[in-house]
This record gives C-alpha cells, structure tokens and sequence, in this order.
C-alpha cells in the first residue's frame, strides 16, 4: 500500500472510496498495490474517516451530493486502470498469468 501511516485510513473498496473521495474536509493521501494485487485508496484524517465509514456502513450517509460522488467513482476507477496499466507495462501480468 502506497502512502500508508497509522494516520491513514485505507480501503480496497472502491464504492466506499468514492464516497471518502467525494467528502470535502478528506484528504486523499493516494492509492497502492498490495502483493496481490488489490488497489487500496489512502484517505486523511483517519479520525474523522473511520466515523464517515462507521455511517456509511449503517446507512447513515447525510448530505451526499450525488454528482461529486459520481465524479469520485469514475475518478478511482481511471486511476484503477492506470496502477493495474503500469503493473501490466512492467510485463507483471505476463508473469503472473493474469
């Protein structure tokens, strides 16, 4: 995972990482590859986005604006592709079989 510290928050979940993206005071500290291969996002203050995600995980979501958490979605998912592209460029996919 790229970017992580005890004060990050990361997830692999790309639905609740739109959602942590599109939130104006969380900061999106960047994204990593673990030996797997899953993405995980990395977000800031880890504080304030465990009790985003403690509400987003018991339907309690309030004032979600619905076009920025589209954009976020799309903009994950573009970034996604580019860290799985680069794995791929490197020939890691050849390798690996995937």
């Amino acid at each position: 995972m790229a970017n992580t510290t005890p004060n990050n928050y990361s997830t692999k979940s790309l639905f609740l990482a739109s959602y942590l993206y599109s939130v104006p005071d969380i900061e999106f500290i960047g994204s990593g590859r673990s030996e797997n291969g899953n993405v995980y996002f990395n977000f800031s203050p880890k504080e304030t986005v465990e009790k985003l995600v403690d509400s987003y995980y018991t339907d309690k979501v309030f004032n979600c604006n619905a076009r920025a958490l589209a954009e976020s979605y799309k903009t994950l998912k573009d970034l996604i592709f580019e860290v799985k592209g680069s794995r791929r460029q490197r020939g890691e996919y050849l390798a690996s079989g995937t």
